[in-house]
């Protein structure tokens, strides 16, 4: 037992000591939200995104559905249709931009025509009299002409080029379409409700099929703006605790926000978890315990005791 005044004194100083030491930092206090709030972390409608017959609904209610997955199929026989035509159109237009054989013959033709003028030229130069003047006209003149058409044949090809593009976008635009008639989820979670049915018509924007995103999922309160450090809460391990048992729920979160607005008339802040809940173990719309505990450093670890000290 230690009753010596000596005693107590030398435990107090030792203390101190501790205390004041370099690196010493107190432990911050898990902050505990007796009654948080568990909301969605996604509430979806989704909806059709063009109009038509319901062809095919592809799940149920209570369905876990991942991001992407079909939910139904809006009746795509013209689509279809739409896509074989202009994906026919798109390869005859791309055949004729690719095929430039007349452009070359034209081409050779015109450089012919100009080299027959050049060589009647120096003839009649080296002898004069030996090439009329209406022949060289004449070769003139058709020199022109295959010019001309060679410059008409290189614009055609150009043209060519563009519907080909323009084609290819033609063809893009029907395979959207298509597309369109589908409707996949937007997330992964679970479908709470279908709205329609196969052979039902819907038009664009009307909701079809609702789904709930459970995993995350995010548990709201408040605490005292006093009580959080001035370094935040990031990093600090985040519990849930069923308020009625006190079992924990899951361990498995991190602060996704703390409002930067106090509360005038409490004082307090709110802050916002999200939490992994794989088993759909915490429900939307119950309230539960949230316990946030600091970072374990290497000031909590206990000290190793070294041998022969």
């Amino acid at each position: 037992m230690i009753n010596s005044p000596i005693q107590i004194g030398r435990i107090l100083s030792v203390a101190s000591v501790a205390m004041f030491a370099p690196g010493y930092t107190a432990q911050a206090e898990p902050l505990v939200v007796e009654s948080a709030f568990v909301r969605l972390n996604e509430d979806v409608e989704v909806p059709a995104r063009q109009a038509g017959a319901l062809a095919e609904i592809a799940i149920q209610e209570g369905a876990t559905v991942e991001r992407g997955q079909l939910l139904g199929i809006i009746d795509d026989r013209d689509a279809k249709l739409e896509v074989e035509r202009a994906d026919a159109a798109f390869r005859i237009a791309d055949r004729q931009a690719e095929d430039r054989s007349q452009v070359i013959f034209a081409k050779s033709a015109m450089e012919s025509a100009e080299r027959e003028l050049q060589r009647a030229q120096r003839a009649r130069e080296a002898v004069p009299g030996s090439v009329s003047q209406s022949e060289i006209e004449r070769l003139a003149i058709e020199m022109e002409r295959r010019e001309a058409e060679f410059k008409r044949l290189e614009q055609e090809h150009a043209v060519a080029r563009l519907t080909a593009k323009l084609r290819q976008s033609e063809l893009s635009q029907a395979k959207l379409r298509l597309e369109l008639t589908q409707i996949d989820s937007p997330l992964g979670g679970t479908v709470v409700e279908l709205y329609k049915h196969a052979g039902e018509w819907v038009e664009p924007g009307q909701p079809v099929a609702r789904v709930l995103q459970m995993d995350p999922i995010r548990v709201e309160g408040f605490v005292p703006h006093a009580q959080i450090p001035e370094a935040g809460l990031r990093n600090w391990t985040v519990r849930v605790d069923s308020n009625e048992t006190g079992e924990k729920l899951s361990d498995s979160g991190r602060i996704a926000f703390v409002d930067p607005e106090i509360e005038p008339t409490t004082g307090q802040v709110r802050i916002r978890a999200e939490i992994e809940n794989p088993a759909y173990r915490i429900k939307p719309g119950r309230r539960v315990r949230l316990v946030i505990a600091p970072p374990e450093t290497e000031a909590d670890e206990e000290p190793s005791t070294g041998q022969g000290e």
